[in-house]
Order: C-alpha cells, then structure tokens, then sequence
C-alpha cells in the first residue's frame, strides 16, 4: 500500500511539472491581468491609442479587495469600492461619493459611476464596461473599453488620487470668511477666476496637522502634472493654518488646481490632505 501511495504521488507531482512545464510564459505587462492581481495603474486604450485622461489606479485593501481611484475623463477622480465577484471573473467598482455629491444624488441633479472590470489574459486587457447609476438606481451602460497596464514612463507623474478637502481661488484663497460664506452658498468654492496670477488657498487645523516638532510643506499640481514640491505653509492664525500660494496660470479655459498638504515629523514626511478644484479661468 505504500509503495502504491508513493507511485501515485510520484505521477501526481510528475503530471504537475509537465503542466508547468507547457504553461505560457506571461509577459511583464500583463502580469496584473488576472481577477486577484488587478492593483496597479490602468489606462483607456482605443487600438494603439492610450487616453490618459480616463484612468484608474487600483488599489489592495487589507480585506483582500480593492478601491480604486478613477479619473472618469478630464479631471474628474472618484474614490470607489471594489466587490469581487469570481463566478462571473469580474470586479465591480462603485463610486463612494463626497458628501456633496451624495447629496447632489438625492436632490437629483448628479449621476455615481460604476465600473465593471473583466481580467482578459488572452488580450492582455481589462474588459471595462463604463456604467452610470442615475438618481433612483437606475443604471445604463456608457461605454464598453479596454484598459491596459499603464505604461511606466521615466520622469513623467500624474496625479491619480480624487481631492479630500476644497481649494479657493481668488479673494477667498486668504478670506477664510468668504470661503465659508461660497461653501455655505454653493456647497463647494466659486469655481472661476481671472488667469494670470491666480491666488489659491485653503485652511487646515493646525494642531491636527502635528506637533511643534514637525514642519510643514506642499506639492502643486495643475492639470494633473506636478508644478512644484516643498513649498513651505503659511503662517498658524487663531489655530487655523493657511496654505497658499500664487499661481501662475496664464491660460484661460477649464483647469484643475491641487495642493497636497504635507507634515513631515521625525523625518517622516505623511500626506494630511489633498485639496484641490476644478475651475474656469477668464
């Protein structure tokens, strides 16, 4: 009987090395095409054609599934939730909407998007149908595209993660005031001003940014390209710190302004918030 076991064991693991042995090889780029491999950078493709501006960053959660971080066409980014679903080889990512837009949704003057991801090894693609949850659940299909593995480009960085906290522009960049008087009126800040030199601010609560120890400082970021790193914050007021600087934007039209704020304490330097809007200039 053991000699039996063991001559069945021995074919066992001899018939596994000859599957392994006739297995493709998986290229590089497509290595994250597969339903519990998707966290990565990803990016609309149309033929040879990639569209950088609808893209997606996938990323694990401690539970073993995904968020995502969407950039659903300009500058427009969305924070989502991924549900695996295995028996149909798909990920379903649904957006979490801001609290202004949670509300936008219930007044029914806003859509939330849905993102339906299939693993196409064969291709070496994500099968993606673009889906739109109207006010009351109704849900349509926008588009059906692929993604492919974002192409990793020496010195070239975008800006992939959706805004946590609003930026203002104009007066209300240093009239602390006045921009709760836009968020009270508008829900979010005024969203236009005249280019050339454009003033853009927010505020943090300083002791929730760190202790005396730390230092503080911001990267800019306009279009989704990086503008400048390590600009130092402003002065601490009544509690209150002002980020702000004045930004040189000399072209009119639609663009999109970030700050992300940085503290850096024991040498560590930690992201605390990404403020940023989405604004005509004139």
């Amino acid at each position: 009987m053991i000699a039996l076991l063991a001559g069945v064991l021995s074919l066992i693991g001899c018939a596994t090395v000859a599957e392994m042995q006739h297995e493709p090889e998986v290229p590089e780029r497509c290595r994250g095409v597969h339903l519990d491999r998707l966290g990565g950078d990803w990016v609309l493709v149309r033929g040879t054609t990639a569209e950088h501006t609808t893209r997606v960053r996938i990323l694990d959660d401690d539970a073993g599934g995904y968020s995502a971080w969407y950039t659903a066409g300009a500058f427009t980014k969305v924070q989502m939730k991924g549900t695996k679903k295995p028996d149909e080889n798909r990920v379903v990512f649904t957006e979490e909407p801001t609290p202004l837009k949670a509300k936008q949704y219930a007044a029914e003057s806003a859509s939330l998007s849905r993102l339906f991801v299939e693993p196409d090894l064969g291709a070496c693609v994500l099968k993606v149908q673009i889906r739109r949850i109207a006010p009351g659940g109704t849900e349509q299909i926008v588009e059906k595209v692929e993604f492919a593995a974002f192409p990793k480009t020496a010195g070239v960085e975008l800006a992939w993660q959706p805004a946590t906290e609003p930026l203002f522009l104009g007066p209300a960049a240093r009239d602390a005031k006045l921009a709760a008087k836009q968020m009270a009126e508008l829900g979010e800040p005024q969203p236009d001003a005249p280019f050339g030199t454009v003033p853009v601010g927010t505020w943090s609560d300083a002791a929730a940014d760190g202790g005396e120890g730390c230092t503080f400082d911001m990267d800019l970021w306009f279009d989704d390209l990086p503008k400048a790193a390590n600009v130092a914050a402003g002065e601490v007021k009544a509690g209150r710190r002002l980020w702000y600087t004045d930004w040189e934007a000399p072209y009119s039209g639609n663009h999109y302004f970030e700050i992300h704020r940085f503290a850096t304490c024991g040498g560590e330097r930690r992201l605390l918030g990404i403020a940023a809007v989405s604004a005509v200039l004139m």
